[in-house]
């Protein structure tokens, strides 16, 4: 499935690609744990190693396709 981002999102996922450290913020309903979700894939497809976690465990149980624990 190919996600429509907002160029906020695309900006997002190109600076999380590149290996920037990245601050995602933003209301309710934004698309953040899209943008998370899809650097996920990314991230995996391309063999890399890494630690997700979240602020509260309702956010955690949202990410996917792999565990997320809270901080």
């Amino acid at each position: 499935m190919q996600l429509q981002f907002s160029d906020d999102q695309r900006a997002a996922m190109t600076a999380l690609e590149s290996g920037k450290n990245v601050f995602l913020t933003g209301k309710a309903g934004t698309g953040k744990t899209c943008v998370l979700n899809e650097f996920i894939r990314w991230a995996l497809d391309e063999e890399k190693n890494l630690i997700v976690c979240a602020s509260t465990g309702a956010a955690a149980q949202r990410i996917e396709p792999i565990k997320a624990t809270t901080i």
